[in-house]
Formats: structure tokens, sequence, C-alpha cells
């Protein structure tokens, strides 16, 4: 990421926010693919040539929660967790630094400097 846009700040609210928020992938891959999870076909519970499964293979419906305490909503799957309120900091932080970096990118369109 740094050597993409050649600023260390990307490079270090990314590093902090995916370190936060370990899961943000896999719970995207078990939303997205609901239903393959659901009918216990997931690629993380049947597993590949390169990867042996990582979660049970269960419905999906039964290992999913989704709460909204005061100020918060968290989603769990599979014992993945991602709280809203817990991960604020850090995604402010992140967009804050691509906003900075936005400000010296070329329009769109427009060829990348040298």
């Amino acid at each position: 990421m740094n050597k993409r846009y050649g600023d260390p700040r990307i490079a270090s609210a990314l590093f902090a926010f995916d370190s936060h928020v370990p899961y943000l992938n896999e719970l995207r891959d078990f939303l997205e693919h609901f239903d393959e999870y659901d009918n216990r076909a997931g690629k993380k519970q049947k597993g590949t040539k390169k990867m042996r499964p990582t979660v049970p293979r269960n419905r999906m419906e039964q290992f999913e929660s989704y709460a909204f305490p005061p100020g918060d909503a968290v989603i769990e799957v599979f014992g993945r967790r991602l709280s809203v309120r817990d991960t604020t900091p850090e995604l402010r932080t992140l967009a804050a630094a691509v906003l900075t970096v936005a400000k010296t990118l070329p329009e769109w369109g427009e060829p990348n400097p040298p």
C-alpha cells in the first residue's frame, strides 16, 4: 500500500485498521456467500487444495448474530466479530490519511506524475 500511494500515513493507518479488524474480509465473504455457507458448502467450510477448512460445517444461520447495544452495531459469524464502535477510531484515522493523500493525487483521467 505504501509503495502504491507513496505515503506512509496510508500504510500505517491501513495496518492499524487491519490489525484491529482482522476478520473483516472473512465476514464479508460469509455475508456475500451466505447461501453457500448456510448450505454448508462455503470454501472455508469445505477447504480447498491450498487451504484446510477453518469454520465448522454447520448452517451459517446457527452461527451468526447481530446486536445493537446503545451506540454500537455488532455482527458475529462463526466466531468472527466486528463492532462498529470498536473500529471507528482506526477507520477515522484511515479515512483522514486517504483524504489527505487524495489531495496530492492527479485528477481522474490525468496521467500520474513521474
